[in-house]
């Protein structure tokens, strides 16, 4: 007879949280229970190395791995994916392993995803006008001779106050109506919800309601979920928050995550990211007092897996030729229906996605940046995971996906990490023996992040330590040039510098995974511009979005080829064009309607179809390019430094 499986505790630290987990569970699995990240962007494959902790006591079944060294090993290092719990453990989650994590902790909400303070309502040319309002209504009392019923009453005093037709009520807004008139004397606050071709009346209050009227806008990254509680009578923001997106320990990547909900159902994934909002909507209301009842509204935008899954939708077609989407715009509903804690009639919106590959943090950014409104030919760049693209102006728009990877994102890299307290993210090599760094927070390195890895890579080719093509120039010898795992490597900061004693360096590997990832964007851009006969001298505006373009010294993206060689005045940052798009949708229903005539008109590229995009990858595939007349900025010049 089998014997039944044994339970085990299982202790973790810093957190000092325990555990009771099954024998042969894996360490990775329990702190996933347990509710404490460990960095897995591979998905539990076994193959990314980033989920190193330490078993300070206990039994483990090990699993051989080439992504631990022999002095990792000795000191308990393993890999939390591939070690299975088989007693009582005391585990240690190092810095670099948990980089979710701020020094002092707590959860990592660095501004690098949620400032806000640089946006103006009125700047961004569309009258304020949400699609959730509060309006006064005073009825006339009924009388013998006036006997209408009670909603025909409220319907008709709304539409002598508002001018608005089409008005319906939900059920458990009839049964408050009757005892609500007659105690309020006839007067009450009304909040209206816009669903396209009628209203609904979501909530009721008497008299001249105390409480305000607000929205939350949402950009669910495949990395980072951002929220921005919004004013929606004044358009002020009051407060943002972000959080990681708690579908990381399922895979770095939408493919990887729609391969997971394929597996294990959709319902862990879609579980997950409703969470991380509510979270996020509970932190918001805490640090401004604003009651989750007053928040009648939300909106979100996303990229088209990621709006698949929080809506409870398989993705599973995105991915398989020809990467149909199940909808690509989503009708409002009640938010209640996505498990979000809000007004119990709150209203969800979603912003319209354009294609399989192109979603609705585009449109959102197509909103943000202008860029449909502008008689200038414009590109929009959209740095991330995917690297989407768009180019047209407000006559026609042109847009294409183009997979870069995770590497601008710091993973996929052998001490990569995202931009939290710790991260490198800024290098600096005068020559090939100096090199000064800085991190995030000014905190001991845990790893380096994207803007600190294209960094070193311009930095090493302009110092002569990488050739054009990318490799590294081992016949000259260096102190930090090293051999690790096989192959070259270049220490960036010494174990002695490093939070966890680790050396924190950039391998042949790091490097290879960056430039295919810059040559897919350059080829991407390339392709579009020639598919509609223009070349960068007919680009007015580039305008890059997302949370790396933010911290990226545009110089050195040139040099190095990520970017175009124009005039750096035409290059506009917009910062998280995707949650301030949205945000401006969640405040004027001009913007909401705007932006499905944008994601209905705008037309999608797909390369993977056109042979012109090989041939523009395979030229981009070096420092800068192969054909470095297109770089006359950077040609034999030093990039320059930063003060």
């Amino acid at each position: 007879m089998t014997e039944p499986l044994k339970n085990y505790l299982v202790t973790f630290f810093p957190e000092n949280k325990t555990i009771t987990v099954a024998e042969g569970e894996t360490i990775l699995k329990a702190a996933e229970r347990a509710d404490i990240y460990v960095n897995s962007i591979c998905g539990g494959e076994g193959t990314c190395g980033k989920c190193r902790v330490i078993v300070r006591s206990g039994e483990v079944q090990r699993h051989a791995s080439s992504l631990l060294s022999e002095k990792e090993t000795g000191k308990g290092y393993v890999l939390s994916c591939m070690t299975k719990i088989l007693s009582n453990l005391v585990v240690e989650v190092p810095p670099g392993s948990s980089s979710l994590r701020s020094s002092d902790g707590k959860e990592e909400t660095s501004n690098r995803f949620n400032s806000f303070s640089d946006w103006d309502f009125n700047d961004t040319g569309f009258p304020l006008d949400p699609p959730v309002r509060k309006f006064r209504i005073s009825l006339p009392p009924p009388t013998l001779e006036d006997n209408q019923d009670d909603l025909s009453r409220l319907i008709n005093a709304i539409r002598r106050e508002t001018g608005l037709d089409g008005i319906t009520a939900p059920i458990s807004i009839l049964r408050q109506l009757p005892d609500l008139l007659r105690d309020s004397n006839w007067d009450l606050s009304v909040t209206l919800a816009d669903l396209g071709n009628s209203r609904e009346i979501i909530r009721i209050q008497p008299g001249e309601a105390s409480g305000g009227n607000y929205g939350v806008a949402v950009d669910i990254g495949t990395t980072t979920v951002v929220a921005h509680l919004v004013n929606l009578e004044t358009g002020v923001t009051l407060d943002a928050a972000a959080t990681y997106n708690s579908q990381i320990s399922s895979g770095e990547d939408v493919i990887k995550r729609i391969i997971r909900s394929e597996e294990d159902g959709i319902d862990p994934l879609c579980r997950a990211v409703r969470q991380d909002i509510n979270n996020l909507i509970e932190k918001l209301c805490l640090e401004t007092g604003v009651s989750k009842d007053e928040i009648t509204a939300i909106i979100c935008a996303g990229n088209t897996t990621m709006l698949s899954i929080f809506l409870g939708i398989t993705p599973r077609n995105i991915r398989r030729e020809p990467y149909i989407p199940p909808l690509s715009d989503p009708p409002p509903i009640p938010a209640v229906q996505a498990d979000l804690k809000i007004n119990e009639h709150g209203m969800l919106y979603c912003v319209p996605g354009i294609a399989g590959w192109v979603g609705g943090d585009i449109t959102a950014g197509m909103i943000s940046s202008g860029i449909s409104r502008s008689p200038v030919v414009s590109l929009l760049i959209d740095i991330g995971t995917n690297g989407e693209i768009v180019v047209g102006n407000r006559e026609w728009q042109l847009t294409c996906s183009c997979s870069a990877g995770p590497a601008f994102e710091g993973s996929g890299i052998a001490c990569g990490c995202r931009a939290v307290a710790g991260a490198i993210d800024k290098v600096d090599i005068p020559d090939r023996e100096t090199i000064r760094y800085r991190t995030i927070g000014d905190d001991p390195p845990i790893g380096i992040c994207g803007s600190g890895l294209l960094d070193a890579v311009s930095e090493l080719f302009h110092a002569g330590i990488l050739g054009r093509d990318g490799r590294f120039d081992m016949e000259r010898p260096s102190e930090r040039l090293i051999e690790f795992n096989d192959q070259p490597a270049y220490v960036i900061a010494p174990s002695s510098e490093t939070a966890d004693g680790r050396d924190i360096l950039i391998t042949q590997g790091d490097i290879d995974n960056l430039i295919r990832a810059k040559a897919a964007i350059h080829a991407g851009i390339a392709v579009l511009l020639k598919a509609v006969d223009l070349d960068r001298d007919d680009i007015g505006r580039v305008y890059i979005s997302g949370g790396f373009g933010n911290y990226i010294n545009i110089d050195r993206a040139i040099c190095i080829g990520l970017l175009p060689d124009i005039d750096r005045e035409k290059i506009v940052f917009i910062g998280n064009g995707s949650v301030r798009g949205a945000k401006t949708m969640l405040l004027s229903r001009e913007a909401l309607k705007q932006a499905r005539e944008i994601a209905a008109a705008t037309t999608y590229f797909e390369l993977s179809t056109d042979n012109n995009f090989m041939d523009e990858y395979t030229r981009a595939m070096f420092l800068p390019h192969t054909d470095v007349e297109n770089f006359p900025s950077c040609g034999g010049k030093e990039v320059p430094k930063e003060k």
